[in-house]
C-alpha cells in the first residue's frame, strides 16, 4: 500500500513538469491565470511550512517541493517573459 501512496504522490508532483517545461521552452506562461498561480503558490508554501512543522511523511514533502520548483519556473516566465529577438 505504501508503494501506491508513493506512486500517487510522485504522479501528482510531476504533473506540473509539462507546464514548467512548456513555459521554459516558449519563454512565457501566457494563458495561466494570476489567481491560479497565487492560490497554488500560497497552498504549496503553507503545505511546506506545515509539513516541516508537523513532520509529514517524506512522499508528501517530495510532492510539495517538486511542485514548488515547477511553480517557481512557471511564475518566473509569467512575470518575466523572454524577450524575442
Amino acid at each position: 500500500m505504501q508503494s501506491l501512496g508513493w506512486i500517487g504522490h510522485l504522479l501528482f508532483a510531476i504533473s506540473a513538469i509539462p507546464q514548467a517545461w512548456l513555459s521554459y521552452r516558449q519563454g512565457h506562461s501566457n494563458g495561466i491565470s494570476r489567481g491560479l498561480l497565487c492560490m497554488w503558490f500560497s497552498g504549496e508554501a503553507i503545505a511546506i511550512v506545515y509539513g516541516l512543522y508537523e513532520q509529514v511523511p517524506v512522499p508528501l514533502m517530495v510532492n510539495y517541493i517538486i511542485n514548488m520548483i515547477c511553480l517557481v519556473i512557471i511564475i518566473k516566465y509569467y512575470i518575466y517573459p523572454r524577450k524575442e529577438i
